[in-house]
């Protein structure tokens, strides 16, 4: 009986005691000794602890630095209850952008979101920063990353600052660094002067003719075309680091359809499928107000081809349609940080409107296009989203001696499209 009882005593279980972890502020992961085996509690809460034991808490909280806390439980049980208080240093530091010249009055953004204007100095997280400085004009000013520890301060200066002022020094000594406590100087980037996208739409074309009269003369509807390709667009002033006309660019876009779909239906005999093409050059110019929102005119040429491939008779009744001419339009757009939306509206002044034009007499064409979309910076990656409505009216004069008699026609091509690009 004896040996039983003295048995049990060496297997028991240490006695533990309750120890109240607090913090300030509250909402802190805990964890005991090691990160390894994950927070056993988040404050103010209690946690388990052996009499004797040597334990040492871990108290981490995001935006603030970590805090290390040893437990002082002893080998005999308190005889109050045992509290660990911990106050948590914030993890913070600044980054002080200078705006004298042009860069004053110059947008700053941090990690894609807008923080104000040059000059200025903003409380950020400790840790690794995406940062922009962009002008009144629209021009970059500023373009990289810095990294900061908790309480560090680093001054930037913006490209257009540090150019005014080079260095007159003659000396062939190394350049004395100048940095000082907690405030470095951070080299200024290049500007950007191109990007480089890849553009894909889905359309659907609903095309309808007018008092018909005479002839094979068949309405045509097409769902779910898909166009893809290249869009370049290149800041001709930025490259050549002329100051006038900042917000000048020069784009180019090509986009081939990518799923022929065969037409079928009456009067079609054999294998008939769309074949569908558009090129655009322009060259456009931005203004930028207050920092708050865009206007942008451009004009350029245009080519908007819907047409079949097939047998000669086959393609005669169907809307094979070839548009080029000059597109004259406008955009506004409103700036919030990274994401900028925009409506924007175009005249088109169509010069040719295809094959369809030969088959009715005196035809002429006009087109106007609208647009809605959005477009979202993240540093050097840029994503549109966008949604468009082109319309091309056409009219005709009706002759007895022709084999086909209409009034007019419509050609309408809705799309939705994303661009994803790279800017250099």
């Amino acid at each position: 009986m004896v040996i039983c009882v003295a048995t049990a005593t060496a297997n028991a279980a240490p006695r533990k005691v309750k120890v109240r972890v607090e913090s300030d502020p509250a909402g802190a992961a805990v964890y005991l000794n090691t990160k390894e085996s994950g927070a056993v509690c988040t404050t103010p809460c209690f946690v388990d602890v052996a009499l004797g034991d040597e334990v040492s808490l871990i108290v981490e909280k995001e935006r603030f630095e970590p805090a290390f806390e040893p437990v002082p439980v002893q080998k005999t049980a308190p005889r109050k209850q045992v509290v660990v208080s911990v106050k948590l240093e914030a993890a913070i530091g600044f980054v002080v952008v200078e705006g004298p010249g042009a860069a004053k009055g110059a947008t700053i953004q941090i990690d894609g979101t807008n923080v104000g204007v040059a000059p200025k100095r903003v409380e950020v997280d400790s840790g690794s920063h995406l940062i922009s400085v962009t002008s009144t004009s629209g021009s970059s000013l500023y373009d990289g990353s810095v990294e900061l520890v908790a309480g560090e301060e680093k001054t930037i200066t913006p490209a257009s600052v540090a150019a005014a002022d080079p260095p007159t020094t003659t000396s062939t000594d190394p350049p004395v660094s100048t940095e000082t406590h907690k405030h470095v100087d951070v080299e200024s980037p290049r500007n950007r002067f191109v990007t480089l996208s890849v553009a894909g739409d889905i359309a659907f074309r609903s095309f309808s003719y007018d008092n018909v009269t005479k002839g094979n003369l068949r309405d045509e509807t097409e769902s779910g075309q898909v166009l893809v390709g290249p869009v370049v667009e290149v800041w001709p002033t930025e490259l050549l680091g002329i100051k006038f006309l900042r917000g000048l660019s020069v784009m180019g876009r090509f986009q081939l359809g990518a799923n022929n779909q065969e037409v079928s239906g009456a009067m079609i005999s054999g294998p008939t499928t769309t074949f569908w093409r558009s090129f655009e050059v322009s060259a456009r110019q931005k203004w930028t107000f207050a920092d708050s929102f865009g206007v942008e005119i451009g004009a350029g040429y245009f080519r908007d081809q819907y047409e079949f491939n097939g047998l000669s008779g086959d393609v005669a009744q169907v809307p094979d349609t070839d548009y080029k001419g000059i597109r004259i339009g406008g955009r506004f757009s409103m700036l919030l940080g990274s994401v900028e939306p925009y409506v924007a509206a175009e005249n088109r002044i169509v010069f040719n409107g295809g094959p369809l034009g030969d088959r009715l007499r005196s035809p002429a064409t006009s087109g106007l296009h609208g647009a809605l979309g959005i477009t979202v910076s993240m540093g050097w990656l840029i994503a549109r989203l966008e949604g468009s409505l082109t319309q091309y009216s056409w009219t005709f004069k009706p002759d007895p001696s022709d084999a086909n008699q209409a009034t007019g026609a419509s050609d309408v091509i809705s799309s939705a499209g994303l661009t994803l690009g790279f800017a250099y």
